[in-house]
């Protein structure tokens, strides 16, 4: 009877956390987002880059202007400029003052705007 009830605790056990891990996982860019302001490089910024930009024919490694790190962002030129969003090129194709040659409101919110606007605004940090 001992071996059942230890099988039965651990069993559940992976169930639970799996079922906890699961939820957490962000498939689509529309499920991040930012707050209104300490925005995060590592929980808003790069997710949302990676699940909305970073695919090949875009911004994936090996592109004119790769969106794969923080090293890659802010070594292009003029992508962003620090606590400057209205003058970072990044936000602006993003608020739709400068062309894309894709139609890039598909996986956007007003909360992303907001959001990468605030994270230029506080300095675009690595955090």
């Amino acid at each position: 009877m001992k071996p059942l009830l230890v099988c039965f605790v651990l069993v559940s056990s992976v169930v639970l956390l799996a079922s906890c891990t699961e939820g957490n996982v962000i498939s689509s860019a529309k499920d991040i987002v930012f707050p209104d302001s300490n925005v995060k490089y590592q929980q808003q910024v790069q997710p949302w880059l990676a699940l909305s930009c970073n695919f090949t024919g875009c911004h994936a490694d090996g592109s004119q202007f790769p969106f794969t790190s923080y090293i890659t962002l802010i070594n292009t030129p003029g992508l962003i400029i620090f606590n400057k969003p209205e003058s970072s090129r990044l936000t602006q194709v993003i608020n739709g003052t400068l062309a894309h040659r894709y139609d890039i409101t598909v996986n956007m919110t007003e909360n992303h705007k907001k959001g990468m606007n605030t994270w230029i605004r506080e300095g675009a940090k690595n955090n």
